[in-house]
C-alpha cells in the first residue's frame, strides 16, 4: 500500500503539472465558459421573444411580428372567406388579378400565393420549397376556416361553433415510472459524457505507460513495485486528475451561465436537473466512476504492449472498436423496444457493457430492485475483474520488447502469466 501511495502521488502530480494537461484544461475551461456566454444570450433573446420583453420592440407585453403577405387571385364571391384569413393577424392579403400575374410576382419576389378558386378548391404556389419551408401554419389555418364554413353551413350559429372549438378536454396524466422526457435527454448526456471521457483519457493512459516503457523508465520501476501496484497508481492517479480537469471545466459552464442567463431561464433550467430523481443521480455517479476507471486500466493493460510511440493505435484499436460499437449500439436502441429485448438485459450485466446499458435500462425502462442489486454487485465484480485483469495485461506487457506485437500473441502472453 506504500509503494501504491507514493506511485500514486508522484503521477498525479506529475500529470497535473504537465503543460499538456494545464493548457487542455484552461482551453476546456475557456472555451466552455464562452459556450455558456452563447448559450445564455440565445435563451435570453428567445425568452424575450416569447415573453415580450425585449425592450423598445414590443410594447404592452405583446408581441410584435409583421405578418406574412400572401398574393391572392380569386373571383369576387369568395373574397369573404379569404378576408378570414387576414382576420387572424397572421397575414396580409394582397389581391392579383389574373393566375399569371400570381406566378409572376411568386417568382421574382418568393413570396406565398392562394389561387382560390372554391371553398375545397385551393391552389397554394410557392416560388421553390425548402426544409425550412413554413408547410403546416397556412395549411392549418385554411383548414380550421374550411371546417368553420362547414359549420355554419350546417345550421349552427357561430357562437355555438365558437363554443365547440374553445373546448378543452382536461386529462390528467398519472405517471407511474419514471419522467421519459427528462430521463431521455438525461440518459444521452450520461453516455455521451461516459464515451467521451473514456476515449479521451484512455488516449492520456495509453501515452503514459508508452512513453514510461519507451524512455525504459519501466525496467526501472518494475523492479522496485509490482506491477498491480505500478498501474493501479498510475491508473487512479491519471483518473483523479481527469476528473478535477472535468469538475473544473463543469463549474467553469455553470458560473458562465449562472452569470450571463436570465433568473427565470435559469430558474427553469435548475428545476429541471431537479426533476432528476436522486436515486438515478446515484445510479449514474456509481456507474461512471467503476466504468470509467475500469476502461483506463484495460488501456493501460493493452498499451504495456507497445514498444515504441508509433504502436499506440495497433494495441488499443481492438479495445476503442468494442467501446465504440458499445455506445453506438446503446444509443440506437436507447428509445427502442429492442433495449428492453433478453440480449440487452443479460449485457446490462456484462463489464464494459454494464456502465452503458444498464443506466440506459433503469432509466427508460425502470428495473425491479433484485434487478438494480444484481447490476450494483455485478459492476462492482465486473470492475474488480477488469482491474485484475489488466494488471496481468500490463505485467505481461512490461516484458514484451522488440517487434510490435500480434494480438494473438498478446493473449498467448497473458494466459502464459
Amino acid at each position: 500500500m506504500k509503494r501504491f501511495i507514493t506511485i500514486f502521488k508522484y503521477e498525479f502530480l506529475r500529470q497535473v503539472k504537465t503543460k499538456a494537461f494545464l493548457i487542455t484544461g484552461l482551453i476546456l475551461v475557456l472555451g466552455i465558459a464562452v459556450g455558456g456566454f452563447f448559450l445564455s444570450n440565445s435563451i435570453n433573446d428567445l425568452e424575450g421573444n416569447i415573453m415580450g420583453e425585449v425592450p423598445g420592440e414590443i410594447p404592452d407585453g405583446e408581441i410584435d411580428f409583421d405578418p406574412e403577405l400572401i398574393l391572392v387571385y380569386t373571383s369576387d364571391d369568395l373574397k369573404g372567406y379569404i378576408e378570414q384569413i387576414e382576420a387572424t393577424g397572421m397575414y396580409k392579403i394582397e389581391y392579383v388579378e389574373s393566375e399569371e400575374k400570381l406566378s409572376e410576382v411568386v417568382l421574382e419576389e418568393d413570396f406565398t400565393g392562394l389561387n382560390v378558386k372554391g371553398y375545397d378548391d385551393i391552389v397554394k404556389v410557392v416560388a421553390s420549397t425548402s426544409i425550412s419551408g413554413d408547410y403546416g401554419t397556412l395549411d392549418t389555418v385554411l383548414s380550421t376556416i374550411y371546417q368553420n364554413h362547414l359549420l355554419a353551413e350546417s345550421g349552427l350559429p357561430v357562437e355555438e361553433i365558437l363554443k365547440i372549438q374553445s373546448s378543452v378536454l382536461n386529462i390528467e396524466t398519472l405517471n407511474l415510472g419514471e419522467d421519459g422526457v427528462i430521463g431521455f435527454g438525461f440518459v444521452y448526456i450520461y453516455n455521451m459524457f461516459l464515451y467521451m471521457t473514456v476515449v479521451m483519457f484512455g488516449g492520456i493512459v495509453s501515452s503514459s505507460v508508452i512513453s514510461e516503457k519507451t524512455s525504459k523508465a519501466m525496467e526501472l520501476l518494475i523492479t522496485s513495485a509490482k506491477a498491480s501496484e505500478l498501474v493501479a497508481g498510475k491508473v487512479f492517479a491519471i483518473g483523479l486528475s481527469c476528473i478535477v480537469l472535468l469538475v473544473a471545466v463543469l463549474l467553469s459552464g455553470f458560473i458562465s451561465i449562472k452569470v450571463f442567463m436570465s433568473p427565470t431561464a435559469l430558474s427553469f433550467a435548475l428545476s429541471m436537473i431537479g426533476d432528476v430523481p436522486y436515486d438515478v443521480l446515484l445510479l449514474a455517479l456509481f456507474l461512471f466512476v467503476t466504468g470509467f476507471f475500469s476502461i483506463l486500466f484495460l488501456f493501460a493493460g493493452f498499451s504495456s504492449f507497445a514498444t515504441k510511440p508509433e504502436d499506440a493505435n495497433v494495441v488499443i484499436t481492438p479495445l476503442m472498436i468494442i467501446i465504440i460499437i458499445i455506445f453506438m449500439v446503446n444509443m440506437s436502441v436507447m428509445g427502442s423496444d429492442l433495449l428492453n429485448s433478453p440480449v440487452m438485459m443479460v449485457l446490462s450485466y456484462v463489464p464494459i457493457f454494464s456502465p452503458f446499458f444498464l443506466f440506459t435500462q433503469y432509466v427508460m425502462y425502470g428495473l425491479t430492485t433484485w434487478q438494480l442489486v444484481l447490476g450494483v454487485i455485478t459492476n462492482i465484480l465486473g470492475a474488480a475483474l477488469l482491474i485484475v485483469l489488466a494488471a496481468k495485461i500490463y505485467r505481461a506487457g512490461t516484458l514484451h520488447y522488440g517487434n510490435t506485437i500480434k494480438l494473438s500473441k498478446m493473449f498467448k502472453s497473458i494466459r502464459s502469466k
